[in-house]
Order: C-alpha cells, then sequence, then structure tokens
C-alpha cells in the first residue's frame, strides 16, 4: 500500500522529532483538523484499486520481550492482535445520540416482554397514608423547635412555614385518602408513554422506571432512563430479595472466580450453564434489533457477588457478561469501561461522556438479569472510507516508549510487565472543551497486568478502565481514556 510523502513526513515529525523524554507526558491535546486534511490527502494518493484488508498487513501476533531502559521493568507479550474489522478503519465523524420515545419503549417492551410498560411510582394504601397524617398531627416539641433554630439559615419565619407545609401535606393526604380503593390496595400503576420525566424545577431530564407488571408494594424487574442512557435495566430476584443489576456483574478482573471466555469457546457452555456463551450474546442484542449494529468485544463469567464489606468473597448468581461495542462501517470498537471527563479550569461541574458500549448480564439459561446501554453515537459523516496505518514496527517503538513513560517512577524498578490483550479497532477522540461531537480513528487498545518487584503477590491491572496504551494507529500518538484525546 503506497504512503503519500506529505503523510509519511508528518507522521515522521509526530514519532522522531516529538519524541519526549520518559518523565515528559505523552497525552496532549491534538488537532484532529489536521489528522483529518492527512487522512484526506492520504487516500486521494492511493494508487491501488481495492485497499487491503488490514489483517493482511499485520502479524497475527503481539509479541515482546524486553526490559525498559528507564526502570528495567520487564515487558513480555504474546497474544492474538484482535482486528476488529473484516475490512479497512474509516474515519468517521460522531455526535452524543439521545432516543426517541418510541425507541425507548421499544427497547424496555422487549426487556420487559410486555407490550405496556409502567411507570414505577410510590402508590400508598389507605392504612399507610393514615400513619403519614398521624404523625404530622403530632405538635413538633419545643426542642424540635429549638433544634431547627439553631441552623444561622433558619428563622421564625422559615419555622412558620414548616409548620404551614405540615397542614398542606395533611390536606393533600387527605384528598388521596378519599380517593384509594376501600379495600385497602393502592391505585394501580399508570402506563408509560416513553416520555422522560422531570425533576421539580420542570428542565432537568428524571428518572423513568419501567415496570413489567403493576405491583404496588415491591419492586419488581425495573429499567431507568437518563438523557443519553437508554437502557439501565436490572431483573428481579428469584427470591423477591431485591434485584440483580449489570453493574454488579461488571466487575475488574481482578474479582475472584472471574474469567474471560476465548472467542475459540464461544460455541461451547460454561459450566452451570445450559446456552453457550455465543447464545448468550445473541440473547444480550436481541433488545437491540434495528436499533443499532453491534459487535461482541468480550464475553465473561463472572457473578454478582459483593467484593468489599461482609459478602467479600461470596459467589453470588453466575452468568455470562457480555460487552458489546458499535459497528461502524464494517469495524467496531474496543470495549472501554471509563468515561471521558472535560475538567473545568477553575473547578465546578465536570461533564463527562461515556465510550459506547452496551453491556448485559444473561445466566446460564438465558435470561437477560441487567442490562445497560451506555455513551450512544450518531455518525454524522464519512471523512475517510478508508485510512492508511502506520507500519506496525513503528507502532512497537511507539509501545516501548509509552512503556518507558508509564513505568519511569522509582518504586518501578525491576518489575514486571505481562500484556494479555491487543485490540486494533475504532475508539472516539474530541477536542478539549467539547463533549458534544467527537472522531472515530482506529486505535492500538492494549492491556496487561503489572507486578511489583518488592511485592509479586500485588498485581496492578490495566484493564479498560485504564489501558497500558491507546496508540493512534495513523500517527502515533498517545490517547489518553480519561481526557478523551
Amino acid at each position: 500500500m503506497k504512503r503519500s510523502m506529505s503523510f509519511f513526513l508528518l507522521s515522521l515529525l509526530l514519532l522522531t522529532g516529538c519524541q519526549p523524554t520518559p518523565e515528559v507526558d505523552a497525552v496532549k491535546q491534538k488537532d484532529t483538523n489536521l489528522l483529518i486534511e492527512a487522512v484526506k490527502e492520504a487516500e486521494q494518493e492511493q494508487n491501488e484499486p481495492a485497499p487491503v484488508p488490514v489483517k493482511e498487513l499485520m502479524p497475527e501476533r503481539f509479541q515482546c520481550d524486553f526490559l525498559t531502559e528507564v526502570r528495567q521493568v520487564h515487558v513480555t507479550a504474546d497474544v492474538p492482535i484482535r482486528v476488529l474489522t473484516e475490512g479497512t478503519f474509516p474515519l468517521v465523524r460522531v455526535q452524543r445520540r439521545t432516543f426517541t420515545n418510541e425507541e425507548r419503549l421499544t427497547v424496555y417492551r422487549r426487556l420487559f416482554d410486555s407490550d405496556t410498560v409502567y411507570k414505577y411510582e410510590y402508590r400508598p394504601t389507605k392504612e399507610a397514608v393514615v400513619k403519614e397524617i398521624e404523625w404530622l398531627l403530632q405538635e413538633p416539641t419545643a426542642e424540635e423547635k429549638k433544634e431547627f433554630l439553631e441552623d444561622p439559615e433558619e428563622s421564625e419565619e422559615t419555622w412558620a412555614a414548616y409548620l404551614q407545609s405540615r397542614k398542606d401535606r395533611i390536606e393533600e393526604l387527605r384528598q388521596k385518602y378519599l380517593s384509594l380503593p376501600d379495600d385497602g390496595s393502592p391505585l394501580p400503576f399508570e402506563p408509560w408513554d416513553g416520555a422522560l420525566f422531570t425533576i421539580r424545577n420542570g428542565e432537568s431530564p428524571g428518572m423513568v422506571v419501567g415496570v413489567e407488571y403493576p405491583t404496588p408494594m415491591k419492586m419488581p424487574s425495573y429499567g431507568t432512563l437518563l438523557e443519553g442512557r437508554p437502557v439501565d435495566y436490572s431483573r428481579e430476584k428469584e427470591d423477591g430479595n431485591g434485584t440483580y443489576s449489570v453493574f454488579s456483574f461488571d466487575k475488574r478482573l481482578d474479582k475472584p472466580n472471574v474469567e474471560r471466555i476465548a472467542p475459540e469457546d464461544y460455541g461451547k457452555a460454561h459450566a452451570g450453564a445450559t446456552i453457550t456463551a455465543r447464545q448468550a450474546a445473541e440473547a444480550a442484542m436481541t433488545p437491540l434489533a434495528g436499533l443499532g449494529d453491534f459487535a461482541v468485544a468480550d464475553i465473561l463469567w463472572s457473578h454478582d457477588a459483593d467484593d468489599v464489606a461482609v459478602a467479600a468473597g461470596k459467589i453470588g448468581k453466575q452468568a455470562y457478561l457480555v460487552r458489546l461495542t458499535p459497528v461502524f462501517h464494517g469495524a467496531s470498537m474496543p470495549y472501554c469501561g471509563m468515561d471521558a471527563m472535560d475538567i473545568p479550569e477553575g473547578g465546578g461541574y465536570t461533564p463527562s461522556w461515556d465510550y459506547e458500549h452496551v453491556i448485559a448480564a444473561v445466566d446460564g439459561d438465558g435470561r437477560i438479569l441487567g442490562m445497560a446501554w451506555l455513551g450512544p453515537l450518531q455518525e454524522t459523516e464519512v471523512v475517510s472510507g478508508t485510512t492508511t496505518l502506520l507500519p506496525f514496527e513503528e507502532i512497537m517503538d511507539i509501545f516501548a516508549r509509552q512503556v518507558n513513560r508509564v513505568f519511569s517512577y522509582e518504586e518501578d524498578i525491576d518489575g514486571s510487565l505481562t500484556v494479555d490483550d491487543v485490540q486494533l479497532g475504532l475508539f472516539r477522540i474530541r477536542e478539549k472543551g467539547d463533549m458534544e461531537s467527537g472522531l472515530l480513528v482506529p486505535v492500538w487498545f492494549i492491556t496487561g497486568a503489572y507486578r511489583y518487584a518488592s511485592n509479586p503477590e500485588e498485581v496492578h491491572l490495566y484493564d479498560d478502565l485504564s489501558p497500558i496504551a491507546v496508540i493512534n494507529a495513523i500517527d502515533g500518538n498517545i490517547i489518553d481514556v480519561r481526557n478523551g484525546y
């Protein structure tokens, strides 16, 4: 594949003329416009009638065995290179995406297996209303008033307002009491039309909970909906004691008895399951049919046991944890559990933006126990259908320099770093200050585990939350997943 001279010079400047010392942070603000111009120029100068698939340009395995120059960290790797496309990688502009009410309803109807979805709200019985009225009718004591006025922001006026609010609440409850059925049952839930709730100021989107059947006095399976987050679903546990949450299954891999299933084993049923990992992935994709194109990033065999406090180490419900990422023009993305943050100068509110992914906990019989869909994207422009990637040898040089930077502290002396996964796929980058639009670029997403020489039993994971390196495969820049660029 012929590379344009201008693009080669650009890459050479980025790789050699700006080589930082190990003490210098390689992650800095990049100009995506410069990247776009270089990609377009390289595309125009392509002489080949059809681009060569990326898999044909890369070795099958990522292999290395060396000591870093700075702290003599032993770096080893011998893992397959997962190329997340059968063809080439595009360069695509994207922006945050929100969902229509109909799309939201479609997802929840499928998850609940019901044509009707209800709003979950507290529905008191007559007995509960009477108890609250009785409590409000009790006059506050002098001690309670004294404690109230000890707050410097309170006064006799605010105390009088508080007493009036109690009277208003009594009248509100009296009217509610008259509307409730005499048989002691609460009012039924109202069907949900898919619209977002709003909180008291009437402006900020609130939380929507859909239930699969109107059971007023307990929390059944439910789903949470926030702006930009269309799915957060939890199924009721068999014993009725709480609900499963996908986030309790999606812990870091250092949680005991959690394993990543090798892709070549997706066709097998894990011990304790009646379905295969591939069938679990199909179950996870079913509620998303027609709403997006997704690929399997990883499948784990995990559990929902706590890893802290009294339940630490206790194995809970076992399930497949399926991780899906979106596909753009035949190319998919590595799974990244971190979200990008834009920290304003001087402090204040810090906006964040999840990297799009879907996670689903599917039990051994194929039931979805929990599911979440984060950071949905919308494609706005295909900047280039085919990008020219740096040669693999240059990527290895960049990786070695990055390892020298990351493990440059005194406590890193004689440590060992083992690479456990290498993916070449699309990844979202953004401009500083922009949390609404981004650019999908091909990257090398490299994870692994680090052991300190002083304490070999202690393992620090560089996983999907904090990879060893995310290398822009076009220009060689290092991407910080926390910054998003």
